[in-house]
């Protein structure tokens, strides 16, 4: 039977790479490792632990077009410019509320000790 990489195997099963090592560590799927220190999977062992294998699709270069992008792709799109709204408002209230943080207090004339003292006498009296 055909062996594949963790890749491959990967986009047979549907699942990611990490979901694949994952696999293999807890023992669920067996693998080998080759002298190059390659983790190859049999297709027996990918159809035993997630059935029906998705047919790998031939690659398509991108024509670089994104007028017909999915649309979650335009959804977090949206969400993101909203976000980037929403940071720029806050920054901006952030940095007004440390400017008033910033001012100086309102200034005390200083007193003699013999001044304080008095003070000090009214409050207590």
């Amino acid at each position: 039977m055909a062996s594949h990489g963790v890749a491959e195997a990967a986009k047979l099963a549907g699942v990611t790479r990490r979901t694949i090592y994952r696999h293999i560590k807890a023992g669920k799927l067996s693998a080998s490792v080759t002298g190059g220190n390659n983790t190859i999977i049999e297709t027996s062992e990918l159809l035993r632990v997630y059935g029906v294998l998705s047919q790998p699709e031939p690659e398509q270069v991108s024509t670089g077009s994104h007028e017909n992008q999915p649309e979650y792709v335009t959804l977090l799109l949206a969400e993101m410019s909203q976000l980037r709204e929403q940071i720029s408002s806050l920054t901006s209230k952030v940095d007004e509320l440390q400017e008033q943080l910033a001012l100086p207090s309102p200034e005390r004339p200083e007193l003699s000790v013999l001044e304080w003292v008095r003070e000090r006498r009214k409050m207590k009296g």
